[in-house]
């Protein structure tokens, strides 16, 4: 009776074993861009789950302003929490640090804010509010083209981005200023393009930072802890 009880269980455990459905990586995609206004330089990262928005960060920096880093968080389709973190230029007070943490229902509303300026927290308006879904609204129209971001270093012949790939051949879209080209040339430097990669050839869009060879990469933004 247990040899015969046996053979079946181990069939029973076996056919439910292949049924569990195992996790596509091909439904997650990730993408990255960047832009550059004036003295602003943005820089975006985008995770999407069949097409749709799951999470998101930006960084952006805006010269003697300020900067600021944020994650964005959604739920089929709708924008659910926003995180974010920097500092700000306020007048007669210099730079001064922030952060905000809001929470959205289904319908979009906000059901939970937090912001704090120095440490005093203060309440949010809702065109404030309306700022951070318009962020985010943007990063998502940021990344749906064919460039994306290349963080690295160039030593005048060679750019080996911040993930090990390298690239003999640099063509650029717009017209550099000369001190930028002559920097180029003959410094070796960190450099963040937007652009797309052909073989070994990088066609870049917009020059977003030069930089000494001695800054780091800017990793994706992650404050959720």
């Amino acid at each position: 009776m247990f040899k015969r009880i046996l053979p079946a269980l181990f069939t029973i455990l076996l056919f439910g074993c292949s049924s569990t459905p195992s996790p596509n990586i091909s439904q997650i995609t990730e993408s990255t861009s960047g832009q550059r206004q004036g003295d602003a330089v943005s820089l975006y990262w985008v995770t999407e789950r069949l097409t749709k928005p799951e999470t998101a960060a930006d960084y952006v920096t805006a010269g003697d302003y300020g900067w600021y880093q944020s994650n964005y968080r959604w739920s089929e389709d709708s924008l659910r929490e926003v995180i974010r973190e920097g500092e700000k230029l306020i007048v007669g007070q210099g730079l001064i640090s922030y952060s905000a943490h809001i929470r959205f229902n289904s319908s979009g509303e906000a059901v939970y804010q937090q912001y704090r300026e120095n440490n005093r927290v203060l309440p949010l308006r809702p065109e404030e509010i309306d700022q951070y879904k318009g962020s985010a609204d943007l990063v998502l129209a940021n990344t749906r083209g064919e460039n994306k971001l290349y963080q690295g270093y160039w030593n005048g012949e060679t750019f080996e981005t911040c993930e090990g790939q390298e690239f003999t051949k640099i063509s650029f879209e717009e017209t550099l200023p000369s001190y930028v080209i002559d920097r180029i040339q003959g410094l070796d430097s960190f450099v963040v393009l937007n652009g797309k990669s052909v073989l070994k050839s990088l066609q870049v869009e917009s020059l977003l930072i030069l930089a000494d060879d001695g800054k780091d990469c800017i990793p994706r933004p992650n404050l959720w802890n």
